[in-house]
């Protein structure tokens, strides 16, 4: 698999070497180093743009269960 051929970046490349996102500022004639115009999920791994938070709509919603959880615990242990 080919990486795309912007030093910084590790995704998989897709035309004349660059991947997709590189590959429009190309044709744009925009500079390639650039801080990226879409802001990625802070999860590691993952290459979705997040929404909230940090957070792609999936990962929001499980840190959501989480947070839920936890203040439900907090409150139940306050009771005893």
């Amino acid at each position: 698999m080919n990486r795309c051929s912007v030093e910084a970046c590790n995704r998989q490349a897709k035309s004349l070497g660059y991947c997709g996102a590189h590959y429009q500022r190309f044709k744009k004639g925009k500079p390639l180093d650039d801080p990226p115009l879409r802001q990625e999920c802070s999860i590691g791994g993952c290459r979705r743009v997040h929404h909230r938070e940090t957070f792609c709509d999936p990962h929001y919603a499980q840190y959501s269960e989480v947070l839920k959880a936890l203040n439900e615990a907090s409150h139940e242990a306050g009771a005893v």
